[in-house]
C-alpha cells in the first residue's frame, strides 16, 4: 500500500491547498507530494511552451477517446453562436464521432496524436474538453477550457477545483450541458482568457518530472 511506500505522489489538482503543491519534506515516510507542481506530464506538453510568436485562435473541442455522450455531434451547433469565421478543431477518438458534416472554418480529425494535440492546444484561444488528464495538459499550454465530463465521478474533485481556482469552468456533464450553456461559457473563456492562461501555466508548469527526480535524489542520499 501507499504507506509502505517510501515516496507517494499525488498530483492532482484537489490534492493542493488552494493551488499551491506541498511536500511533506525530507525524511518524512512516506515522503508525501502533493498538488499540480508534482503532475506528471507526457513529455510532448512538458517541452512545449508558450510562444509570443504564436496567435492564438478559435476553439479546440476534444471529448475523450470514445465519446459515450454524443456531444461531439451536438456541438457543431456552437456554430451559430460564435463568429462565423471563428476557427474549430474537433478532434474525435473515433472516426464515426463526428457529425457528418461541419460548419465552415470547422475542421475535424480523428485519432490525433500527443504532440498534434499539444500544437493545437498552443494554436487555440480556448477549449472545450471532457475533463481527466486532458485537464492537466491544457493547463500546461495555457489553455482555458469548459469542462464537459463524462460520467466518471473520479473527474468531478478536479474539474471543481480547476474552476474554484479560476483556470477551467465547470460546465457540467457532456450528455446533458446545454450548447447555449457552451456558447455563454466560450463567451467568459474569450474575454478572461489571458489571466486564466497565466493561472494555469502556474499551475501545471511541466516540472513534475524534474521535481520528483529531484526528490529521489535527495532520499536516496541517506540509503
Amino acid at each position: 500500500g501507499r504507506y509502505a511506500a517510501d515516496i507517494v505522489v499525488e498530483g492532482d489538482i484537489h490534492y493542493s491547498q488552494q493551488g499551491k503543491s506541498t511536500d511533506s519534506g525530507h525524511g518524512s515516510r512516506p515522503r508525501l507530494l502533493q498538488g499540480p507542481a508534482y503532475w506528471l506530464l507526457n513529455p510532448v506538453f512538458a517541452k512545449r511552451k508558450e510562444d509570443p510568436n504564436i496567435e492564438r485562435q478559435g476553439v479546440f473541442i476534444c471529448l475523450g477517446g470514445t465519446d459515450t455522450s454524443g456531444l461531439s455531434q451536438r456541438v457543431v451547433t456552437l456554430a451559430a453562436h460564435l463568429s462565423h469565421t471563428t476557427p474549430v478543431q474537433l478532434v474525435t477518438g473515433q472516426p464515426e464521432d463526428a457529425p457528418p458534416d461541419l460548419p465552415p472554418h470547422w475542421s475535424h480529425t480523428a485519432q490525433l496524436p500527443p504532440a498534434s494535440i499539444a500544437d493545437a492546444m498552443r494554436r487555440s484561444a480556448i477549449g472545450i474538453i471532457a475533463g481527466g488528464v486532458m485537464m492537466y495538459e491544457a493547463a500546461s499550454q495555457g489553455l482555458p477550457c469548459a469542462l464537459a465530463l463524462q460520467h466518471d465521478a473520479g473527474q468531478e474533485p478536479g474539474a471543481a477545483t480547476f474552476d474554484r481556482l479560476g483556470v477551467h469552468i465547470h460546465a457540467g456533464y457532456a450528455d446533458s450541458v446545454s450548447i447555449e450553456t457552451l456558447a455563454d461559457i466560450c463567451r467568459r473563456l474569450l474575454d478572461e482568457r489571458a489571466t486564466r492562461a497565466v493561472r494555469a501555466r502556474a499551475l501545471v508548469d511541466g516540472h513534475g518530472v524534474s521535481r520528483l527526480i529531484a526528490v529521489i535524489e535527495e532520499e536516496m542520499l541517506d540509503e
